[in-house]
């Protein structure tokens, strides 16, 4: 296992060089994820984890954390983990399938009305996310071993199908309320 005892913490936040667009995306989702904390905090406490969850594996995408504390990693340099992290970590599309997916149950159960729209907003642009850094980064990686992987899209599009399927009924109730 690595360690970041070579790296400085502000070189982790600042945006990494080959990284630049994915990072200045992340900043953004962020700020996104923390307006939507902001708006259900006074809600129940169910949707505040959920969505302090989603911040916490946003800032350990942003941070290349999986590149250090993976088992598999032995990565001491932030170009080594940001290389490991983003090519070859399984907890890595982990951490994304949770960002995506959470906000999304959050919409369809939270009762605070003003929330919903950041919800949705939040679940679109991680959705984005996941799919165009698999599309441009991962897939190639992917495709020589697809366990690793091809099995954190196919498990994040199986599971957006189930939820949209057996979350239909309620969506529309909410889409309704925006015409």
């Amino acid at each position: 296992m690595g360690g970041m005892e070579n790296v400085k913490f502000t070189e982790v936040l600042a945006p990494v060089e080959g990284q630049v667009a994915w990072d200045y995306f992340l900043y953004v989702l962020l700020f996104f994820q923390l307006i939507l904390l902001v708006l259900l905090f006074s809600g129940s406490l169910r949707d505040v984890i959920f969505i302090a969850v989603t911040v916490m594996c946003a800032v350990a995408d942003k941070t290349y954390l999986f590149g250090f504390i993976d088992p598999g990693s032995t990565a001491t340099t932030l170009p080594a983990a940001v290389r490991f992290h983003t090519l070859e970590s399984f907890y890595t599309y982990g951490a994304r399938i949770i960002m995506f997916a959470l906000p999304l149950l959050i919409t369809t159960q939270t009762k605070i009305s003003k929330a919903k729209p950041v919800c949705i907003i939040v679940a679109l642009m991680s959705f984005i996310y996941v799919i165009a850094r698999w599309v441009v980064q991962q897939r190639v990686a992917g495709q020589a071993d697809f366990d690793r992987s091809g099995l954190g899209i196919i498990f994040s599009m199986g599971m957006s199908l189930y939820m949209i399927r057996f979350h239909w009924q309620r969506w529309t109730v909410i889409l309704s309320r925006w015409e």
